[in-house]
């Protein structure tokens, strides 16, 4: 591996599963944004949103998403971004400057099989039990796509583990040759 991985995705494609298994293969530390930031404000994610609005949520995860990579410049380490954060202050080429951006790219279906009961700790979803919980996932995944898919690497999100992390290293390892 050259430098750091970023992984970003929709809510639910597997970044913080899949970040920690990389970074145990990688034998670099994980990092998840969002815990980072509920650290700082002493909050969960959802409280952040719930009480402070989505405006302020996404300026605190800017801020400390570029504090991290000042802090963390030298270091070699695998970071699972908020499903959103790339998509907010034209912060994209930043992350791609500071490591491999890949993208988990996971199914609609997919993601709303992971995510219908699983939804209290992603404050920008519906709830599941809304029928237009799936609609909503498909128009949030269509703002978000043309951000994603300036990833350096996408992949697509198996269900399989083992599958999608020797996949990502395949991808990492051709990036690095390249």
């Amino acid at each position: 591996m050259k430098g750091s991985v970023i992984l970003t995705g929709m809510p639910g494609s597997g970044k913080s599963t899949i970040g920690k298994l990389l970074a145990f293969d990688l034998n670099v530390p994980f990092y998840d944004l969002d815990k980072i930031i509920e650290r700082e404000e002493k909050k969960i994610v959802p409280d952040i949103f719930t009480q402070k609005g989505e405006d302020y949520f996404r300026k605190i995860e800017n801020s400390v998403l570029l504090d991290f990579f000042e802090k963390n410049k030298n270091q070699k380490y695998v970071l699972a971004l908020g499903g959103g954060t790339v998509c907010f202050y034209d912060c994209i080429n930043e992350i791609k400057k500071n490591g491999t951006l890949v993208f988990l790219n996971a199914s609609l279906d997919q993601l709303y099989q992971r995510l219908q009961f699983n939804h209290g700790s992603r404050p920008v979803l519906t709830p599941s039990y809304d029928p237009s919980f799936a609609k909503h996932l498909e128009e949030l995944f269509e703002k978000r796509k043309r951000y994603y898919l300036q990833a350096h690497i996408t992949v697509p999100s198996y269900d399989d583990k083992i599958h999608l992390l020797e996949e990502i290293r395949s991808r990492l390892d051709r990036q690095v040759t390249k």
